[in-house]
């Protein structure tokens, strides 16, 4: 029992950086993308540009990385039943850091569209939380 309380918290506290990480990463690219879709004058004609830049990064950004992921997350899920359940927690994972990685450098913006989909290829966050969950019922003991 003491094992198991150990490892939820372990996946608990890994769940917590997950998302604080992902925050931060949503700002920063925020920021990035404000920085490399236009001049920084403060004229209202360049601001409507740079901000119909924007819109247009998130319109094709989004959809990237909310659609892609549902085949692989069904692919890791049936992996993770025939051989380990970590698989769904450790693959989106490495997908998650190398491609937030990515803003570290200074590549163009449309490089950004690639790691959404290189998330997406690694399950993103619906394998993640469906690997928590699926470990956190499988160490779980029922109470009665």
């Amino acid at each position: 029992m003491g094992m198991c309380r150990k490892f939820l918290s372990f996946v608990e506290v890994l769940v917590g950086l997950h998302q604080i990480a992902g925050a931060f990463y949503d700002t920063a690219l925020l920021m990035l993308v404000q920085e490399r879709s236009g001049s920084n004058s403060t004229t209202t004609g360049s601001r409507d540009q740079q901000q119909g830049a924007i819109s247009q990064f998130y319109v094709i950004y989004i959809p990237l990385l909310k659609v892609s992921s549902l085949p692989i997350t069904y692919f890791l899920a049936c992996q993770g039943d025939k051989k380990d359940r970590k698989i769904t927690i450790w693959v989106p994972l490495v997908g998650y850091l190398v491609s937030r990685s990515l803003l570290l450098f200074d590549l163009p913006l449309q490089v950004m569209f690639a790691t959404a989909l290189l998330n997406d290829l690694s399950g993103d966050s619906a394998a993640f939380r469906a690997g928590v969950m699926a470990i956190a019922s499988d160490t779980s003991s029922r109470v009665k």
